[in-house]
């Protein structure tokens, strides 16, 4: 009988939660996100971990289908390269500029959509500019990759006018094109790494006007 009764209540529970009228909603998030970076070179592998600042922003339909944009301006602080054997560690102290800016696009499905919660995941392409330049001026590094993944993205509404974001992000650049100058030689990345990330993110979020005024 206790079976039974608990078992009622978690259907009417979950009908209500499901059940609400459901509407388009949009927001922007402003926080901070950690990556972490696995790098595969014809000469040696690296990772790094960064801190940076992370803006995205979110248009959620009445079906679930939600459309996504995330920013995200990071700084890396740690680097283990390791090259014929050797591993080094570097810092962002080693360097004068250290910048790698992320930008993706996503639609992801909301499979949990309430007048609260909403959870959603889904396939999105990525561009990455990347900028080094070390503190002695003996060598530097830009270009940009392309990339493709997945975002895996929550809001929590606290009322109707701001929440809190978060999320993951995963990613496989497959596509590089850049240059690495020193002092006795220019070379070309342009084909010779791949890069595996992981990209946690949170955030508040401001709610955006997502129904034209009538």
């Amino acid at each position: 009988m206790k079976k039974s009764i608990m078992l009622i209540c978690v259907v009417l529970f979950g009908s209500f939660l499901f059940a609400q009228e459901k509407k388009p909603i949009s927001y922007l998030g402003i926080g901070a996100d950690f990556p972490v970076l696995w790098e595969f070179a014809d000469k040696g592998d690296s990772d790094y971990t960064a801190i940076g600042l992370n803006f995205n922003t979110a248009y959620i339909t009445k079906s679930n289908v939600g459309f996504i944009f995330n920013l995200s301006l990071n700084f890396p602080q740690t680097i283990h390269s390791k090259i014929g054997g050797t591993t080094y560690t570097l810092t962002s102290s080693d360097y004068k500029v250290w910048m790698n800016d992320e930008m993706s696009f996503g639609v992801l499905y909301y499979f949990l959509h309430t007048d609260r919660f909403y959870v959603g995941a889904g396939p999105i392409i990525a561009g990455t500019i990347y900028i080094v330049n070390d503190k002695n001026n003996t060598a530097s590094m830009y270009g940009v990759s392309m990339g493709m993944g997945f975002n895996l993205n929550g809001l929590f509404r606290i009322n109707d006018k701001i929440g809190i974001t978060g999320g993951l992000i995963g990613l496989y650049n497959f596509a590089t094109f850049g240059t690495m100058k020193t002092a006795i030689s220019t070379q070309s990345l342009t084909g010779k790494l791949t890069q595996f990330e992981l990209n946690p993110y949170i955030g508040l979020a401001i709610s955006l006007p997502a129904e034209p005024r009538r």
